[in-house]
């Protein structure tokens, strides 16, 4: 059995397998799965790093599944 820590990244990378399932539509027409437009890291924090070409609306839907988990972030 795991850790809880381990148990809420598995949750978090649950969620974000997910949402890589509802392709992100870009301005010039491309469309893109979610993940293709950030990096997520659990070290030395959770957090993401954004491509240029994320939406604000897909930034705040990743934002917020890790701050269900993680509050602090």
């Amino acid at each position: 059995m795991g850790t809880q820590n381990e148990n809420v990244n598995n949750k978090i990378l649950e969620e974000l397998k997910e949402l890589d399932k509802e392709p992100v539509n870009l301005e010039n027409g491309i469309s893109l799965k979610p993940s293709q437009c950030y990096s997520f890291s659990f070290d030395p924090k959770p957090h993401f790093l954004f491509n240029t070409n994320c939406s604000d609306n897909l930034k705040n839907k990743l934002l917020s599944i890790i701050r269900k988990y993680y509050k602090s972030v």
